[in-house]
């Protein structure tokens, strides 16, 4: 006869017999046998300062797990190593022992540890999708608690690209869309800084637009799943002052700019700490593709917008030497070559500054640009080329300094 289906009389003599790991081992032996541990034969286990419970999950021993909910051995709510039994059976995606662990009346489904995740959070996080389908069927399940990291369920499954809870999430009502973490940053922001734009999504409506299915798991739109919520904020801006549009213009995501441009509820003047717009961060970052988007959109730009240092784009560019943004931004029909900053230095002072030869060629090249304009120091860009030696530029210049006229 196996030893397994002997009486537990003999049982718990062997049990108290043996030694208390070999009886650990008969328990785990046990984990296909419908053997009934009695209370008795259960206190000659020796679980090695690890609760019945979490020792029971960790060995996927279902039985024991079981058994010692229905003795109410164990505090089902117990946290050890920072887990609860069902953050423990969450996280090793032991789904049985959730299910069985859910069916107790005591069990804390929003309890959190001391990183501040819940169960549910460390489930998206680890992928369990019948497990977070399980516990979406919880009435009061959290679906926007945040750890202490700041980070939400829905921004866990986009920076973690999964694809199918991130779909389960925007089609529950409960869930929070626009929900910022620590930093300020929505789920829209992320998705864009994310820049996943291949999969085609299929709407299903749930009292609001939902989304059910992507084609390509490798190449999710995560954006546009978003941006079908009703209830989502375009315009939102971070702690950094960041808009999603701000931040896909920094990111040089060209097709995720068009996407928000069809959007109708979208400022298409959107600005980083409140002065740097879209297009002098596509030009500081040289997405030339970007800017050249941007300022095909000439009724959402103001060409001329000062930033940082009371610095215009043309005068970024110029500064840079970048050529192409520079020639791009001269072709607008509204841009304003002789602005100056607050040191009363133009773009074409800056070219010469910065001993780009060609781009001070194309602005003295442009009609009407004053090319011996003098700074708050009494310096024209002749002069500061000199000064630091660029000799091309201070050659090419010398031919302009005679006429009083520029």
């Amino acid at each position: 006869m196996p030893l397994l289906g002997l009486p537990l009389e003999f049982l718990l003599w062997i049990g108290k017999s043996i030694d208390k790991k070999d009886i650990r081992s008969l328990c785990l032996a046990s984990r296909e046998s419908n053997v009934v541990f009695r209370k008795s034969l259960f206190d000659c286990i020796d679980f090695q300062d690890t609760p019945p419970l979490h020792w029971a999950i960790q060995h996927r021993n279902l039985g024991i797990v079981q058994h010692s909910l229905g003795w109410e051995k164990a505090d089902i709510n117990q946290t050890f190593s920072g887990l609860t039994p069902l953050m423990l059976a969450t996280k090793l995606r032991y789904s049985d022992a959730v299910d069985l662990l859910l069916s107790h009346h005591s069990v804390k489904v929003i309890q959190r540890n001391t990183l501040g995740e819940s169960a549910f959070s460390i489930a998206v996080l680890h992928g369990s999708v019948k497990i977070v389908e399980r516990l979406l069927n919880v009435q009061n399940i959290d679906l926007n608690n945040q750890s202490l990291d700041g980070n939400a369920p829905i921004s866990i499954a986009l920076t973690c690209h999964q694809t199918y809870i991130f779909q389960l999430l925007l089609s529950d009502e409960r869930t929070n869309v626009n929900i910022c973490d620590h930093h300020g940053q929505t789920p829209l922001h992320l998705a864009t800084e994310i820049g996943d734009y291949g999969a085609i999504p299929n709407a299903y409506e749930n009292g609001r637009t939902a989304i059910w299915y992507a084609v390509n798991n490798s190449d999710i739109k995560l954006a546009e799943l978003l941006l079908q919520q009703r209830n989502l904020d375009l315009n939102c801006a971070d702690k950094l002052g960041q808009t999603p549009l701000a931040k896909a213009a920094a990111n040089g995501s060209l097709d995720l700019i068009k996407i928000l441009f069809r959007q109708p509820g979208l400022h298409k003047k959107p600005s980083i700490c409140g002065c740097i717009s879209a297009a002098l961060v596509a030009i500081i970052m040289e997405h030339v593709d970007v800017v050249h988007l941007l300022l095909s959109y000439e009724e959402s730009l103001l060409i001329n917008d000062q930033g940082p240092c009371s610095f215009t784009a043309l005068m970024f560019a110029s500064s840079h030497g970048r050529f192409e943004i520079a020639k791009m931004l001269l072709e607008h029909p509204n841009i304003n070559v002789n602005a100056v900053d607050d040191q009363g230095r133009t773009s074409f002072w800056w070219g010469a500054a910065g001993g780009h030869f060609e781009v001070v060629q194309l602005l003295a090249n442009q009609r009407g640009v004053k090319k011996r304009l003098k700074d708050s120091n009494g310096q024209t860009a002749h002069a500061i080329a000199k000064e630091r030696k660029h000799g091309h530029v201070k050659v090419y210049l010398r031919g302009f300094s005679g006429s009083a006229s520029l």
